[in-house]
């Protein structure tokens, strides 16, 4: 019976990191802010039911874009209003998010306690607020800027090409 419990399944680390972050998934969703419309929210919300204006791309033209037809497809699939779309764009984010700091740590060459405390520090900061459904235009870029310091610092040390 030992000899059973014993058996060790080989798992691929970058698969584990990636299992870790999806499983993230329930607790934004689940722990979604119950006033999402603070900041930008209400103005995005506004903008996306409107449609596409020249004076809405000239704001944050790459968010609204995306928002836009993401929402205009996920309603189409699933009956979704803008506010819910938008909530679950925040959510995958923060997979995406997740993934690419559990990808950073490994990446350091520091202790254990140092990957935890800056995994710590990450993912508890006030941003993390913007993949609990609360509705800003930063989102995209707050994850795009950190998987760039990511791919840049991988790029800086030779072990991969920028992209």
């Amino acid at each position: 019976m030992e000899r059973l419990l014993a058996v060790r399944i080989p798992l691929n680390k970058h698969l584990f990191y990636l299992i870790l972050a999806i499983g993230s998934l329930p607790v934004f969703w689940f722990g979604r802010s119950s006033t999402p419309l603070l900041g930008d929210g209400t103005l995005l919300i506004t903008e996306l039911n409107q449609g596409i204006s020249t004076a809405t791309i000239r704001k944050e033209p790459l968010t609204v874009l995306v928002n836009f037809h993401l929402s205009r497809l996920l309603n189409r699939f699933f009956s979704w209003d803008v506010e819910t779309t938008c909530a679950v764009i925040g959510c995958v984010l923060g997979v995406l998010f997740v993934f690419l700091v559990l990808r950073f740590l490994d990446f350091l060459k520091a202790s254990s306690a140092t990957k935890w405390l800056f995994f710590t520090v990450i993912v508890f900061m006030g941003s993390s607020q913007l993949f609990f459904g609360y509705l800003e235009n930063y989102t995209f870029h707050y994850v795009t800027v950190f998987a760039y310091m990511l791919f840049g610092m991988r790029f800086i040390r030779g072990e991969r090409h920028i992209i």
